[in-house]
């Protein structure tokens, strides 16, 4: 089990209805956390996640109904409970380019996560000395993306600019040189695993706006951690990239399970605090 860093231990999961999401919760009770929210897209999938749950035993599961890429439900996710653990997990992962396609993963790799975090610090429902846990990816490291849009990100979270790196959420004309780069990257990566006698794994257009909008999770997880209200709040934040992980999402030919990566996902809770009070960490 888990050495978990709380008293009072209660924690939510977005995207808990399966996969990562689902295992994160899953050993959230069975390190110890007395209550565990589950929140899924569709309240029977979360219904069901927590009829599974609460079948193996452990804390109190509750279910909740939370798609991130709606306001209004992003709004009414905080109910009476109060909770010291926040795991983002909910994400998609989707290649193209188009306006459907970018609105879509912005809002639910992105905006909808940042949202959720600004609410826990802002009000009453997540304890202070809190942990936030964001599910980023390897495709959101910043050498992922060409140079120009890599500085520009980079002088943002020197100034901690919160305001500027959302702006980057809307500014498709500013990231115009990234599809092109992306999907050169791909190609070449593609290239490079043959050749190392590895199998064919498709990248298509090298999920432009994925790697895009996990980079910015990772950016601005580290401006609101160094914030006034996570400092004041004692509220640690985190972003933990789990790997390639055997999920629906990641396919049957990802090396790691999801065991594994859910415990990349938790493992910030058991780690003392970094030099500086934030963290984007990697496994």
């Amino acid at each position: 089990t888990m050495a978990l860093k709380f008293a009072r231990q209660a924690a939510l999961v977005t995207g808990a209805n399966r996969g990562i999401g689902l295992e994160v919760a899953r050993q959230l009770l069975q390190g110890g956390v007395e209550s565990v929210t589950v929140c899924a897209r569709q309240l029977e999938d979360a219904e069901e996640a927590k009829r599974s749950l609460e079948e193996e035993g452990g804390g109190r599961v509750h279910a909740v109904q939370l798609d991130v890429s709606d306001g209004a439900s992003l709004g009414s996710v905080w109910g009476a409970e109060k909770y010291d653990v926040l795991v983002n997990n909910a994400g998609c992962f989707e290649d193209g380019w188009d306006d459907e396609v970018w609105e879509r993963v912005m809002q639910t790799n992105f905006l909808g996560p940042v949202f959720i975090m600004k609410m826990a610090l802002a009000g009453r429902a997540f304890q202070p000395g809190g942990h936030i846990i964001n599910v980023s990816s390897g495709y959101g490291m910043l050498d992922k993306l060409p140079e120009d849009l890599r500085e520009r990100i980079e002088t943002l979270v020197r100034k901690k600019d919160l305001d500027g790196i959302l702006a980057v959420s809307s500014d498709r004309e500013a990231c115009s040189t990234l599809p092109s780069f992306a999907a050169e990257m791909a190609r070449a990566n593609v290239e490079e695993n043959l050749r190392k006698g590895g199998p064919l794994i498709p990248q298509g257009g090298g999920y432009p706006v994925h790697k895009l909008s996990k980079c910015l999770l990772n950016a601005a997880t580290r401006v609101i951690g160094a914030s006034g209200a996570a400092v004041e709040k004692g509220v640690r934040l985190d972003c933990v990239c789990p790997g390639w992980v055997r999920t629906r999402m990641g396919t049957e030919a990802a090396p790691r399970g999801v065991k594994e990566g859910a415990a990349s996902v938790l493992a910030p809770l058991a780690c003392p605090w970094p030099d500086g009070g934030e963290a984007v960490r990697f496994s």
